[in-house]
């Protein structure tokens, strides 16, 4: 009897002893299960290995990194969002660099399960994780900053009544929108609800290019050109306009700018004559003066004809002038 009892006592301390051993090296749930413990509507999540706890857990921090590069790429259509925003393809690119800072900047709140150790794999386990709340508080100045950046270009575009300068801020604001897309494009991995609040924010940023083309058709200038000799200026200054966006138009009732130009010889002498031609020119909007530009030759042409000095002079002249006036014509309109 008491060997019997003796025996039972035995058995249940031995069971007792191989269950706890065998409990100690149940596998943790996260481990086959990753998803139940950290769903991905609520982490951000990677399971790592390696022979070490250390390589495990440097594993797991690199999923996530992997994690976030491979969704942005896939879920959102680089090339199509910078062909509609400002016709470049440097929208990936950008993309990228983001991803990379973005992504240094949100792994520094990452969190890690106890590694587990396989025995019958020798291989340890690890999970990387970081709530999507946290996330989203870390990266939320950045979004809101890029939002601001933005607007303060766009509002501008707004208040304005000139379409040359609605039409001006329209495409400064282009560079910051493109930085806002992105910037939201990454929030959307973090925190995807939390991002659909951006929504009408993107809305206007994919707006912007048919806003400049609307206010490009508005840019219609009539050119009055008093002076000129053999229509020189006035060939000269109607394809600078056009060269630049502005539509030239015959009908001055239907253009919004009037573009006036006064060409003078500032003559001395006669017989022989010798002249200096200066050129003065203004663009008038509907509410004030948007654009002067004036200059003039410095060397004296000389000759017996009035015409013969304009026809070597005033070639001289526009050659002078046109680069520079072509130029700051497109820096008008923000090209």
């Amino acid at each position: 009897m008491i060997r019997r009892l003796f025996n039972n006592v035995f058995f249940i301390i031995f069971f007792t002893i191989v269950s706890s051993l065998y409990a100690n090296d149940t596998y943790p749930v996260w481990l086959h299960d990753k998803n139940s413990v950290y769903p991905s509507s609520e982490y951000i999540s990677a399971l790592g290995s390696g022979k070490s706890k250390k390589i495990a857990m440097e594993d797991a921090l690199a999923g996530i990194s992997r994690y976030l590069r491979t969704e942005i790429k896939s879920n959102v259509k680089a090339e199509t969002k910078a062909d509609s925003i400002n016709g470049k393809s440097t929208y990936s690119q950008k993309l990228e660099e983001t991803v990379t800072i973005s992504s240094s900047a949100t792994l520094s709140g990452i969190e890690y399960t106890k590694p587990y150790y396989a025995k019958n794999e020798k291989t340890w386990y690890c999970v990387a994780y970081i709530s999507c709340e946290y996330a989203w508080n870390q990266y939320l100045p950045k979004i809101e900053n890029a939002k601001s950046a933005f607007y303060s270009f766009y509002d501008k575009a707004t208040e304005e009544n000139e379409p040359v300068f609605k039409c001006k801020f329209y495409k400064v604001s282009q560079e910051p929108a493109e930085n806002l897309l992105i910037t939201l494009d990454y929030a959307r991995l973090l925190h995807p609800k939390k991002e659909e609040k951006y929504a009408s924010d993107r809305k206007i940023v994919m707006a912007i290019p048919s806003l400049i083309e609307a206010e490009k058709l508005k840019c219609t200038v009539f050119l009055d050109i008093r002076g000129d000799y053999g229509n020189i200026f006035s060939s000269s200054i109607s394809k600078a306009f056009s060269e630049n966006g502005f539509l030239v138009v015959e009908d001055e009732n239907k253009a919004n700018y009037v573009a006036t130009a006064v060409i003078k010889n500032n003559t001395i002498g006669e017989n022989p004559l010798s002249i200096t031609p200066s050129f003065d020119f203004k663009l008038f909007g509907k509410y004030k003066t948007v654009y002067s530009f004036s200059d003039r030759l410095e060397n004296k042409t000389t000759a017996y004809e009035l015409e013969n000095a304009q026809k070597k002079a005033y070639p001289q002249l526009v050659e002078k002038i046109a680069k520079k006036f072509s130029l700051e014509l497109s820096e008008l309109l923000g090209n």
